[in-house]
């Protein structure tokens, strides 16, 4: 039995050696994990034209403020209202249409009663930021928003 003991005490102090000594293995996160793992909360609005720039979130009834969007991993969005509702009858969540990334990820195509196709400016854990342009009334207009992770 005196010497079992060394012996496994022995064993374990080499695989703990070993072990420490493996590289740390670098996980990639796709932006499909990264737009999918959580809800998202708009928390910046931005539209600029040669008019200027206009915030639009500042411009958003506080029942809106606290909304959130879930990308889904089917690709379908689902809307979520917030506590704050405009309307008490409006259900907790609703259809919001459909994603999909466009431009090797670089774009993101949202689809519900619109086409909008927006460049992707940040999309990490706790952020992502759209861009796209549109045109009223022969006037460009790029729309930036910012949203949070929730």
């Amino acid at each position: 039995m005196k010497i079992i003991k060394p012996l496994i005490l022995g064993f374990a102090l080499t695989a703990l050696v070993f072990n420490a000594c493996k590289k740390d293995e670098v996980k990639t996160t796709s932006k499909t994990d990264l737009l999918t793992a959580k809800d998202w909360k708009i928390t910046a609005a931005t539209m600029t034209s040669s008019s200027g720039t206009v915030d639009i979130y500042a411009l958003l009834p506080a029942c809106n403020k606290d909304d959130l969007s879930k990308y889904n991993t089917d690709h379908t969005i689902t809307d979520k209202a917030g506590a704050t509702k405009c309307d008490q009858s409006e259900p907790s969540t609703s259809p919001g249409g459909n994603w999909s990334f466009i431009n090797n990820e670089s774009g993101l195509r949202i689809i519900d009663k619109d086409t909008t196709d927006a460049s992707i400016i940040t999309l990490t854990s706790s952020t992502l930021k759209i861009s796209t342009v549109e045109n009223s009334s022969g006037t460009a207009q790029t729309i930036n928003v910012t949203f949070t992770a929730q």
